[in-house]
C-alpha cells in the first residue's frame, strides 16, 4: 500500500490503489486532500479555483492562444507537487 503524509498534521497516510485527483480526508486532523501523483504517491489540498479567479484573468491575457486554463491547471498542480515533494524530503532518514 503505498504511503504519504498529511500535509496538515504530518499523520501517516495509506491509500490501497490512489487515482490521480480523488479526494480523501486525514483520519487525524479530517483535512480533505487530493492525490496530485500516484508514483510516487502523493497528497496535497484540493485545487480551489475560485479563490484566485483575478489573477486567472490578468495570467489569460499574457498567453499566446492555445495555452488558456488547462496548462495553468498543471503548472499549478506541478508546483503545488514539487512543494510537497520538498516538504516530504524532510521527513526522510
Amino acid at each position: 500500500m503505498p504511503l504519504t503524509y498529511c500535509p496538515c498534521c504530518d499523520a501517516l497516510i495509506g491509500v490501497d490503489k490512489p487515482r490521480m485527483g480523488a479526494l480523501l480526508r486525514c483520519r487525524e486532523c479530517g483535512v480533505e486532500l487530493e492525490v496530485v501523483s500516484t508514483h510516487p504517491f502523493e497528497i496535497y489540498f484540493p485545487f480551489d479555483e475560485s479563490w484566485d479567479d483575478e489573477w486567472d484573468d490578468e495570467w489569460d491575457n499574457g498567453w499566446e492562444e492555445g495555452y488558456g486554463k488547462d496548462r495553468k491547471k498543471a503548472i499549478k498542480r506541478k508546483k503545488r507537487a514539487e512543494e510537497h515533494i520538498g516538504h516530504m524530503e524532510g521527513h526522510v532518514g
